[in-house]
């Protein structure tokens, strides 16, 4: 009974540390890396959790990634070594975050000059 409790309170954890990700990116990484999800200062482990980890935002991974953090090569690399064919993962990466990466971009130039 004891091991059901912990894993709940780990899925919650888990759960929130999402949820904190989907408002402020850095934010929810720092509530992962406390909780223990991901490593401190390990940017693989980072890129490895965006990629597989569903329930995030897919626009502010593309944020996180592209605008915050240097992973953006390690993310990528990421994709890379999942697939055998270069050419199909990156297919995969447009089709999961080119709508987001656009939305994102749009964002950033409509603030930046106030549309």
């Amino acid at each position: 009974m004891g091991s059901r409790r912990k894993k709940g309170l780990r899925d919650k954890k888990l759960l929130y540390g999402v949820k904190q990700f989907n408002v402020e990116p850095n934010r929810g990484i720092r509530v992962l890396i406390d909780a223990g999800f991901l490593q401190p200062e390990n940017p693989k482990d980072v890129a490895r959790f965006l990629f597989s980890e569903g329930r995030l935002s897919k626009k502010q991974v593309v944020i996180f990634v592209t605008f915050i953090s240097h992973s953006m090569n390690l993310f990528i690399d990421s994709l890379l070594r999942r697939s055998e064919n270069s050419l199909a993962a990156m297919r995969s990466l447009t089709r999961r975050f080119c709508a987001s990466l656009f939305d994102a971009t749009n964002s950033s130039i409509s603030s930046w000059y106030k549309l």
